[in-house]
C-alpha cells in the first residue's frame, strides 16, 4: 500500500539528499512503471522544480548524446544501466556532457571507480529502499560501493536492524533465553528489518487486499517483546564505518553442497577477474545431486579468451569458497534483460 504522504515524502528526500535544484535538467530513460522512473524522476520535475527529459525507452549508444544535446545535468539510474554505459566502446561524448550527479540503485562495487573516471562524474547518490518497505537510507558522500551510511554512536536513529539469520529458512534467529532476534556486530552481514512504529517515517501500511502476504512481512519480537518489523528480505553488510552495502536478496542465492551461495558476490568476482561486464550467475539442477550447481553465463567475445587454470587460481586467490565456484561456464551471443 502507497499513500499519499509517502510519495510526497519520497520525492522530497531524493530532492534533499542530490540537491536538485530548478536549474537542473534531469535524464531519465527508466520506464514509469518504476518507482524510480515514475515516482522519483517526476518528483525532481513537480516538487523540485526542474526539467525532466524522457526517453521512451534506453538506448546505451545514444545515452550520452541525448544528454549533450538537451544539456543535462543529472540522470536516474537502476539495476545494470551503469554497466551497459561502460560496456560501450569509448566514445568521443563521454565527458563531453554537463552531467554532474546521478542517483538511483543497482551500481556495483567493482564498476563505481572505472565509472567515475571514464565519464568523469563524482557525484554518485547510491540509495536502498522498496516502494513498500519502511527501511530506507541513502549514501550522500557517494562513498564508492555503499548503498548508505549509518551512526556508529547512535545506531538507533537509523529506524532499522541488521539481525542473523537461517542461511536456510532466512528466518530471523532467536535468542534462546529472550526470544528475541539477534543483532549482528559491525563487520557481519545481516537480514535488514524495519522497525514499525507509528511515525510517517517507519510506517510499514501492508499490501492491499493481502491480509496473509501483509503478515508473512512482519516480525515480532526483535528488540523486545511486543516491537514489530518489516523483513525485507535483504542481506546487507555494515562495515566498521557505518557504511552499508547490499550484498543480496534472499532470493538470490541457490543451495550447493548444503551451503548457500550468493549469486551477486560470484558476480562480482567473476567480473573483477574476467574484466567482463556482462556475467550472469545462477543455479542449476543436476539430476542425482541436491541443490544446484553454479552456471555463470558470459558473452562470448573472441578478443578475450579464458584460462580456466587462472581463472581457478584467481577465484582460490579472491577467498571464494569452493562450493561457490561455478560449476558451469557458458558463452552466449546475447544474455535476456528485463525492465
Amino acid at each position: 500500500m502507497f499513500n499519499f504522504h509517502r510519495f510526497f515524502l519520497g520525492g522530497f528526500g531524493f530532492i534533499y539528499a542530490t540537491g536538485i535544484t530548478s536549474e537542473d535538467i534531469m535524464y531519465n530513460t527508466l520506464p514509469l512503471y518504476h518507482s524510480l522512473g515514475g515516482w522519483i524522476g517526476i518528483c525532481y520535475s513537480l516538487l523540485g522544480g526542474c526539467t525532466t527529459v524522457l526517453r521512451k525507452k534506453f538506448s546505451a549508444s545514444n545515452f550520452w548524446k541525448d544528454c549533450i544535446k538537451h544539456k543535462c545535468t543529472g540522470f536516474s539510474y537502476v539495476g545494470e544501466l551503469c554497466r551497459f554505459l561502460l560496456a560501450q566502446p569509448p566514445s568521443e561524448y563521454d565527458q563531453k556532457h554537463s552531467i554532474r550527479l546521478c542517483a538511483g540503485n543497482g551500481l556495483r562495487q567493482n564498476l563505481w571507480i572505472p565509472f567515475t573516471e571514464r565519464f568523469n562524474i563524482h557525484n554518485i547518490y547510491e540509495f536502498y529502499a522498496a516502494t513498500e518497505s519502511n527501511a530506507y537510507f541513502f549514501n550522500i558522500d557517494c562513498h564508492p560501493g555503499a548503498c548508505g551510511f549509518f551512526s556508529v554512536l547512535i545506531p538507533s536513529l537509523l529506524g532499522s536492524v541488521l539481525v542473523k539469520f537461517d542461511s536456510e529458512t532466512m528466518e530471523p534467529l532467536r535468542d534462546a533465553k529472550t526470544k528475541l532476534c539477534v543483532r549482528c556486530n559491525r563487520g557481519e552481514r545481516g537480514l535488514l528489518l524495519g522497525m514499525i512504529k507509528k511515525s510517517l517515517l517507519n510506517a510499514f501500511d501492508g499490501y492491499v487486499n493481502n491480509p496473509s502476504g501483509t503478515n508473512r512481512k512482519i516480525v515480532e519480537n526483535v528488540y523486545k517483546i511486543g516491537d514489530r518489523a518489516f523483513n525485507t528480505g535483504d542481506v546487507i553488510f555494515a562495515d566498521k564505518y557505518g557504511y552499508f552495502y547490499f550484498c543480496d536478496r534472499t532470493g538470490d542465492t541457490f543451495r550447493w553442497k548444503s551451503e548457500n551461495v550468493s549469486t551477486i558476490e560470484v558476480e562480482n568476482i567473476l567480473m573483477n577477474i574476467l574484466k567482463k561486464n556482462d556475467i550472469v550467475v545462477f543455479g542449476v539442477s543436476i539430476p542425482g545431486f541436491d541443490g544446484k550447481a553454479g552456471m555463470a553465463v558470459m558473452l562470448d567475445d573472441p578478443s578475450i579468451s579464458i584460462d580456466l587454470n587462472t581463472l581457478v587460481n584467481e577465484l582460490k586467490k579472491q577467498g571464494l569458497p569452493q562450493y561457490a565456484r561455478p560449476c558451469f561456464i557458458r558463452l552466449t551471443k546475447n544474455i535476456e534483460l528485463t525492465g
